[in-house]
């Protein structure tokens, strides 16, 4: 061997080292050398948080309403630029009682940027996000998972904290027996799992793998035995963490309302907002009526026909479901028990 040989494999070695540790630092779940970050809890409970990026998409109704069934809140990290294109979408997601996280304002890969431009974006989605939705957040993720120098800056002025994730389903590129194998596989108590309700900024992107993915692996951990909660519920120290981590039914009520309206009317669900007309969405007598028997089948509901002339807007058809919903509920909580 020649006698530079192990100098020449020394300074390779080292060049690999060197290139690991900054990838790590960058990327890696664990890393708080830009910032500090968060990745999982560490629980005695069987408890997991669901995490969705890229957000709101047209495809994100359809991943609300397979929350709403089975009462499950999540962690949303949207994208300043695609709750701008979808203010209603975006608001929808915190009606539904879910979290709201900034995950930037146009998605980029901060890898190599200026300092400052970490908080450009931040601070841009932060105005957005709270605008729009109401809820200022508290969480930050990196699109790509990717922090760099100006994170701690724009963390500490923004007052957020980096979430990153224990699990991640690789939903934008793997089919939905995949990801599903993925999550199912290496789950346990405290995980973050990060899937995706949109991709980037693309304003109609295919996430049907995900829906689907999403579809199994809920009641499969439910089966397990886990229950799910939003991040900040998941990292709550556990003397402080509230009894009932899932949502109740009032919470998730307005979305299975606008769902049903949608699916009535064969609309996009994008376009049924709790604020929408019934002149708007073409909604006539008889058309009301179908969707009312629609939400009473669903809702094992009866509307009263005195009733029914009250109903002049989605709003009033939302607060009229949860008004017989809450009496329902009350008169079976009155009832005496079977013998």
């Amino acid at each position: 061997m020649p006698s530079g040989a192990p100098v020449a494999l020394s300074a390779g070695a080292a060049l690999s080292a060197a290139f690991v540790a900054g990838t790590w630092a960058v990327r890696g779940r664990s890393s708080s050398v830009f910032a500090p970050s968060i990745h999982r809890a560490t629980i005695s409970r069987k408890a997991l948080a669901l995490t969705f990026d890229d957000g709101p998409s047209p495809a994100t109704p359809l991943l609300l309403d397979i929350l709403a069934r089975h009462s499950i809140p999540a962690t949303f990290f949207q994208v300043g630029e695609n709750a701008e294109a979808y203010p209603a979408l975006a608001r929808r997601v915190a009606e539904g009682g879910h979290e709201i996280g900034n995950h930037s304002s146009t998605h980029p890969n901060f890898a190599f940027t200026r300092p400052s431009f970490a908080l450009e974006e931040f601070s841009r989605a932060q105005t957005v996000l709270a605008d729009i939705t109401g809820k200022t957040p508290i969480w930050l993720r990196a699109p790509y998972g990717v922090r760099w120098f100006g994170f701690r800056e724009a963390q500490r002025k923004l007052n957020l904290t980096g979430v990153m994730w224990s699990v991640i389903g690789r939903d934008w590129r793997l089919p939905a027996s995949a990801v599903t194998a993925r999550i199912l596989n290496h789950v346990r108590q405290g995980d973050i799992i990060c899937l995706h309700d949109g991709r980037g900024t693309l304003k109609n992107p295919d996430v049907e793998a995900t829906l689907e993915a999403v579809r199994r692996i809920i009641p499969e951990l439910l089966g397990r035995g886990y229950h799910f909660e939003t991040v900040s519920d998941l990292l709550m120290p556990e003397e402080l963490t509230p009894p009932n981590h899932q949502l109740n039914g009032d919470d998730l009520l307005t979305p299975r309302v606008l769902r049903i309206i949608a699916e009535t009317q064969r609309k996009d669900p994008a376009q049924v907002t709790i604020d929408s007309s019934f002149e708007e969405l073409g909604i006539d007598s008889m058309d009301g009526v179908n969707i009312i028997f629609a939400l009473e089948n669903e809702f094992d509901i009866n509307v009263p026909d005195e009733e029914v002339k009250n109903i002049l807007s989605v709003r009033d058809m939302v607060e009229g479901v949860r008004n017989l919903v809450q009496t329902k509920d009350t008169v079976a909580g009155d009832a005496p028990p079977a013998n």
